[in-house]
């Protein structure tokens, strides 16, 4: 069943050709674009990123449950291209992402050694949180010292 359809648009992609865009994956290829294109426009301007996506660049950040109905809705969480191309900066030493309401934490490796650091801190829905909202967002905020990833 196909409920929804994009609009038979297409768009500019950062290579200057166009992504169409009445389809999941050419919106997901136009964001992959697009973020690489930022990413190249910071290289040898700054010595480290945060990269911050709505969506799940990295598998490791999935919550699986050995449950079929929900493992499978897993491949709605993200792209795996658009963490290639964060994985493929080597300036980005710290990848934050919403979506989820689990909160995860991986250390990944990269192709030319190193570490980058992904993780996720969500407050969730109200019906998902034990105590108050104050207590709910203290337990989520925290410091990173980007000197040290």
């Amino acid at each position: 069943m196909n409920f929804f359809r994009w609009p038979r648009a297409a768009a500019a992609g950062a290579n200057g050709g166009e992504v169409a865009l009445e389809t999941d994956e050419g919106v997901a290829r136009l964001m992959e674009q697009d973020l690489a294109a930022q990413l190249a426009a910071l290289r040898g301007r700054v010595e480290r990123v945060v990269a911050v996506t709505h969506f799940l660049p990295f598998r490791e950040l999935c919550t699986t449950r050995g449950h079929p109905l929900w493992d499978f809705l897993n491949a709605y969480m993200g792209s795996a291209a658009l963490g290639e191309v964060i994985r493929g900066a080597p300036e980005v030493v710290l990848s934050l992402c919403g979506h989820t309401h689990m909160r995860r934490e991986a250390r990944l490796g990269r192709a030319g050694g190193g570490v980058l650091l992904a993780a996720t801190s969500p407050l969730g829905y109200p019906r998902e949180r034990s105590g108050t909202l104050e207590e709910r967002v203290a337990d989520r905020v925290r410091v990173v010292d980007l000197d040290r990833l």
